[in-house]
């Protein structure tokens, strides 16, 4: 199956209280077509990327108007790919904990109808952090993927389940901890579309089997790479990033210590570049990718101005987006190769910077 489109989350910086537009990119844009004769020029490094004005906004999400910091995240979920989380997290005064607020804390947005439901209000805490969202099927976990401390009664998985049976609708519900003791969530991935990978550092690698909530030993290693990996069916085979490399593994065969089976290179960023984040979003049709880099630099001083004194009083920072197509796919030999297509590049000025590609 093949993505219809790519969502790109916009953080307004200026907005009171916060609030962020979802914007629809077509992904047909970031490839060429399939003639023969264009696919061998695409053997070659894509040039530059062209640049690009993002869509109107098809929603806009507003935080919950707390006077309290709001984090707010992002996720798919649904077999066709179109059914946005929001979820608002509130920082309150005590610096532990990251505590869900209870008006508006999670809606759920189907872009298909273009509608609205919300989700339950959460009663657990989330601690201080960043949280993972992994979605299985129509199902939305959230692994916290910061360092716990031991005991930490508030480190369980969280998430919501969809109940088919009953009113159809999402309810929430916590499940325990991987059985270690401190660690960091830094990787994680889906198999078998109902188990969870996840690597805590110097732990190895723990399955929980979503339809149970029961965590096992899945390997000693970690996981071989960083942040979620994307299973592509079509190979199966699971990609994410490795030091910077988009990389190929088969977990299934040769499970969580994997070697990865190729690496590419060729996504860097210009020179000056802060990296907020990157993405790879599988978009199916036969092994086709998005990879996603988000990343900011530092507007350049006016001829007039003295360039020491600029720099040294906090210059405005410009925010990007790179959205590049990537196919891999598989030669009679068994090798993978891996064509970049077009790249696309989106620039978010100095008051909006892009928070979540999915």
């Amino acid at each position: 199956m093949s993505r219809r489109f790519l969502y790109m989350a916009v953080e307004n910086l200026c907005a009171s209280p916060v609030s962020h537009t979802l914007h629809r990119i077509n992904p047909s844009r970031l490839f060429y077509p399939k003639e023969a004769n264009t696919r061998a020029k695409t053997e070659v490094a894509a040039a530059d990327a062209v640049k690009a004005r993002l869509p109107p906004p098809s929603m806009t999400f507003s935080s919950p108007d707390v006077d309290n910091v709001v984090e707010t995240d992002f996720a798919l979920i649904g077999r066709s790919k179109d059914k946005i989380v929001a979820l608002h997290r509130a920082h309150f005064d005590d610096t532990k904990y990251y505590r869900v607020t209870t008006q508006g804390s999670a809606v759920l947005y189907d872009d298909a109808p273009h509608s609205f439901r919300a989700l339950p209000d959460i009663t657990a805490t989330l601690p201080h952090g960043e949280v993972a969202p992994v979605a299985v099927g129509d199902d939305l976990y959230f692994i916290h993927s910061t360092r716990f401390a031991p005991n930490d009664k508030d480190r369980y998985v969280h998430a919501f389940i969809r109940d088919p049976a009953g009113d159809g609708g999402w309810h929430w519900h916590s499940f325990p901890p991987p059985p270690v003791e401190g660690g960091a969530a830094g990787a994680y991935a889906v198999v078998d579309r109902s188990h969870i990978w996840a690597s805590t550092r110097g732990h190895g690698t723990y399955s929980m089997d979503t339809a149970t909530g029961v965590w096992s030993k899945a390997s000693d290693s970690p996981l071989p790479f960083m942040g979620r990996a994307e299973y592509a069916p079509e190979l199966g085979l699971w990609f994410g990033w490795d030091r910077g490399l988009l990389c190929a593994w088969d977990l299934k065969s040769a499970g969580a210590g994997a070697a990865p089976m190729e690496l590419w290179e060729g996504f860097t960023l210009p020179r000056g570049s802060y990296v907020r984040s990157q993405y790879l979003v599988h978009l199916g049709d036969g092994g086709r990718f998005c990879v996603a880099k988000l990343f900011e630099m530092i507007k350049p001083p006016p001829a007039s101005c003295c360039a020491r004194c600029y720099y040294d009083n906090c210059p405005p920072e410009i925010g990007f987006a790179v959205l590049t197509g990537v196919e891999v796919e598989r030669c009679d030999s068994g090798e993978l190769r891996m064509i970049k297509h077009r790249s696309r590049k989106y620039s978010l000025g100095e008051t909006r910077i892009s928070h979540a590609v999915l």
